[in-house]
């Protein structure tokens, strides 16, 4: 019998197992059973089995039914054993931290350990252009004349001064003219040195300084400046040799005919320049500078041979003596040529002495004055000196080594009708002053006069007096 399905299993209540197959789900050799129709199939539950009896041969196999139709499922059966776990899931995302407790104070620092040891030293980088103005020599008020200069108010201590260098200055110009007159330069370096002199106010220059043969000097003052100086004898810049030069700059011109004064200044006592008679063949240039002192300014007696004209050059400036004794402003004696333009010479004090000047020319020398204001001051309020005082001697009307070229100036004083412009100091005079005007030339002196037998000769379109100033208002 093949059983390919049931309905039900049951105990039919004898020890049988009782099978109710589905319908037509049952065959038997033969004979098709009947709907319901039970099978029994008996068990023994209950003696004890006999022995088995020993297995017959296995009959052929018979060839499989048709499958039952599925019987109705039984009751369910005892859990199993859990299985394995599954993989956990992804992980929720993570919720906002909360706000950071302050923090604790720190403790306290433990000791610092010993530094380690400097590693080597790198390689040196080429050296920078540390002295790129190499003929220059820089002056400074807190500079150093020396490595040993007993006024050097530092920053820390002295120390040896050194061309070009800007940050090793001299501290007075006297001293960097004598190294160079001492070191001079040399090879691609030789030139005319270039004194610079930064602004500040310094210390007194006290020892004259000497220009001496064959020596050229340039001095540029910068503006703001104002040197002191002192001197007791020869000038405080004293020419005594053969073709020596220096030229004097400052920084602003001005215009002293507007009096609008240069703000580059060396004001002192004793004389300021001077040309002794071993000067021979020199020149002095001056521009752009107030010069002042308490005795003559400009003291210029060169040598009495004639071999060279020394030649003297103002311009755009101011030179005035402020003293209180009878000595004018600029002085000249000697084959020399003096040229002053655009700029303002000024006496302080005449004592109301004639033969003084604020210009006092000698028995030689030639003097051009142009754009320029010749002032006496008049500081005793009584009779002023003159304002070109000349010594005209023996000289000839074809003298070359004296006269007088003026244009477009003036002569003024602070007691008009009290001095002349052209005073003639010598009363022992015979000769002649030659006095070119090539333009009109204005004052409020009394016309030129000679104190003695000596002649003024007028030359040129116009004369002296071609126009008197009135008085001033004030």
């Amino acid at each position: 019998m093949t059983i390919n399905g049931f309905n039900s299993i049951g105990d039919a209540g004898n020890s049988n197992l009782g099978f109710e197959p589905a319908t037509g789900s049952v065959t038997k050799a033969g004979t098709t059973p009947s709907d319901n129709e039970l099978f029994y199939v008996e068990f023994n539950i209950g003696g004890a089995s006999g022995t088995s009896g020993s297995s017959g041969t296995s009959g052929s196999s018979g060839t499989s039914g048709s499958s039952g139709t599925s019987g109705s499922s039984g009751s369910s059966g005892t859990s199993g054993s859990s299985g394995t776990s599954g993989t956990s899931g992804s992980s929720g995302t993570s919720g906002t931290s909360g706000s950071s407790g302050t923090s604790g104070s720190s403790g306290t620092s433990g000791t610092s350990g010993t530094s380690g040891t400097s590693g080597v030293d790198g390689a040196t980088g080429p050296t920078g252009p540390a002295y790129e103005y190499r003929q220059v020599l820089y002056v400074d008020p807190n500079g150093s004349d020396s490595a040993s200069d007993p006024n050097y108010i530092g920053p820390d201590s002295a120390y040896a001064p050194q061309p070009g260098d800007l940050t090793k200055p001299w501290r007075t110009m006297g001293a960097a003219i004598d190294w160079y007159k001492l070191n001079g330069f040399t090879g691609a370096h030789s030139g005319t040195p270039t004194i610079f002199v930064w602004p500040g106010n310094y210390a007194a220059e006290t020892s004259p300084i000497e220009i001496t043969n064959d020596l050229a000097v340039n001095i540029q003052l910068s503006g703001g400046v104002t040197i002191p100086y002192s001197v007791s004898s020869d000038g405080l810049f004293y020419f005594k040799g053969s073709n020596a030069v220096l030229n004097i700059t400052g920084q602003d011109t001005g215009d002293p005919g507007t009096s609008a004064y240069p703000s580059s200044e060396i004001s002192g006592t004793g004389v300021l320049v001077l040309m002794n008679t071993q000067t021979d063949n020199a020149e002095l240039n001056i521009d752009g500078v107030s010069l002042r002192s308490n005795d003559v300014v400009f003291s210029f007696s060169p040598g009495s041979t004639g071999s060279g004209d020394s030649d003297i050059y103002v311009n755009n400036s101011k030179i005035v003596n402020y003293g209180s004794t009878a000595t004018p402003a600029i002085r000249i004696s000697g084959p020399s040529y003096v040229g002053i333009d655009n700029s303002s010479v000024i006496n302080q004090f005449g004592d109301g002495n004639q033969d003084v000047g604020v210009i006092n020319l000698g028995s030689k020398g030639r003097l051009n004055i142009s754009d320029s204001i010749i002032w006496q001051k008049g500081s005793n309020s009584a009779t002023d000196t003159s304002g070109i005082a000349v010594s005209i001697g023996g000289s000839t009307s074809t003298s070359s080594d004296h006269y007088i070229t003026l244009s477009g100036n003036t002569f003024y004083t602070e007691n008009p009708q009290n001095s002349s412009v052209l005073y003639d100091s010598n009363s022992s005079s015979t000769g002649v002053l030659a006095v070119h005007t090539n333009s009109n030339n204005v004052h409020n002196m009394v016309p030129p006069d000679s104190a003695g037998n000596g002649t003024f000769l007028l030359i040129g379109p116009g004369v002296l007096q071609l126009k008197y100033l009135q008085r001033p208002t004030w």
